[in-house]
C-alpha cells in the first residue's frame, strides 16, 4: 500500500468537511454537476462519485423553462419531404 501512496502521491485531492457541505449545501439547491465541479475545482466525475459515496442526490427536477423540440418544429413533418424538382 505504501508503494501505491508514493507512486500517485499528490494527484488525489481529498475531501475535507467543508467540501463535503458544500456539495450537499449546492445539491440542495438544484445546482448543475458542472458548476458544483467548477465551484469545488474537481472533475465531474468525482462530484457525482462522491455525492453517490455520502448519499447525496444530485437530480435535479425538470425546467417549465427547458425548450423542447417538437415534431412539428423540427422541420421534418410532411411540408419538408413535398418539395420537389
Amino acid at each position: 500500500m505504501a508503494r501505491y501512496e508514493s507512486e500517485y502521491a499528490g494527484r488525489y485531492k481529498h475531501w475535507s468537511k467543508d467540501d463535503i457541505n458544500l456539495l450537499r449545501r449546492l445539491a440542495r439547491k438544484n445546482e448543475s454537476v458542472a458548476l458544483i465541479a467548477r465551484r469545488l475545482n474537481r472533475t465531474v466525475g468525482a462530484v457525482r462519485t462522491r455525492a453517490s459515496a455520502e448519499g447525496i442526490s444530485l437530480a435535479r427536477p425538470p425546467s417549465d423553462t427547458e425548450p423542447t423540440v417538437s415534431k412539428a418544429s423540427s422541420g421534418q413533418g410532411a411540408n419538408a419531404s413535398s418539395a420537389g424538382p
